[in-house]
């Protein structure tokens, strides 16, 4: 059975930070962001494959390690960040 588009759990880039090695996550603008709540979420597949580019980029650069696609988080910011995104 198919999700509708409504219905596609969300997904957001998490990674590694070089410096410091905290985790971190991809947001708008790409910044990289401690808080999961300010990460840029996606549910379509080529935008989830274009925000892993820009992820793998900022790798090469060294910014960043294994970055990879995560499930959003569930969290009351995260929802209220997420609305004010579409």
């Amino acid at each position: 059975m198919a999700l509708s588009l409504d219905q596609r759990p969300g997904k957001i880039v998490a990674a590694r930070r070089c410096n410091d090695n905290a985790v971190v996550y991809l947001a708008p603008g790409g910044s990289w962001e401690e808080n999961p709540a300010f990460a840029r979420i996606v549910t379509k597949p080529a935008d989830q494959q274009r925000l892993l580019r820009i992820a793998h980029a900022d790798a090469e650069n060294r910014l960043v390690f294994h970055p990879h696609l995560a499930d959003e988080a569930k969290t009351d910011e995260a929802k209220t960040n997420a609305a004010k995104q579409a």
